[in-house]
């Protein structure tokens, strides 16, 4: 979503009435979703669940053919739209275990140094309990900068409304880029777009 889509939602949100947390919980899915049926390039089955204070829009279609890794082309697998909720900071240690016993997504990596990690981190209400639709292919300097920046944000300010939201460039479940976003006690979205790819840094700002 461009920024000045989210500026015009924020203005929405401060004329509705409503608590302006509560009214982009409930639209930008909305707006994520339309989004990402448009953009998405592959059939979708869209499935909504929420784990603790957050809610994960889910995209579950996978087609059942067995992948051949040989075919040069990617393979279509579920994967995440996106994630919003209210950050819930957690004392309880993560469990990596999960994390390192989880199988290795069918798409070629891209090139980098990757690991499994969280859209949304455990340290901030995360799911990890098996839930592989919080997880993705991270390139490790994503998590050491400014994403983990804007997550110490929201474990240092437990209930604030904060999300995040894969960008594809394909049909698989590796994004290219991470939209994270957080409502600041002010009023104002801080959003930032983060490259998942190797290279130079390019992180947006808004």
């Amino acid at each position: 979503m461009q920024a000045e889509r989210y500026h015009a939602l924020l203005e929405l949100a401060e004329q509705s009435g409503q608590a302006v947390a509560e009214y982009l919980r409930n639209e930008l899915p909305e707006y994520w979703q339309r989004e990402y049926r448009t953009n998405s390039g592959r059939p979708t089955e869209i499935y909504v669940f929420t784990y603790g204070t957050f809610d994960y829009i889910f995209d579950t279609y996978q087609p059942d053919e067995m992948y051949d890794p040989l075919s040069g082309v990617p393979p279509i697998e579920a994967r995440l739209v996106a994630a919003i909720g209210q950050s819930n900071a957690k004392s309880s240690n993560r469990d990596d275990g999960r994390l390192r016993g989880w199988p290795i997504d069918r798409a070629a990596d891209g090139g980098g140094p990757r690991e499994k990690d969280h859209f949304i981190g455990h340290s901030i209400g995360g799911a990890i309990d098996g839930c592989k639709a919080n997880a993705f292919r991270q390139l490790g300097s994503v998590n050491r900068g400014r994403y983990s920046t804007m997550e110490s944000c929201c474990r240092r300010n437990p209930g604030i409304l904060c999300f995040s939201r894969p960008v594809y460039e394909d049909v698989s479940a590796m994004p290219v880029q991470i939209e994270f976003g957080i409502l600041k006690a002010d009023g104002q979205l801080w959003v930032e777009l983060h490259s998942n790819l190797p290279g130079p840094d390019a992180t947006k700002r808004w």
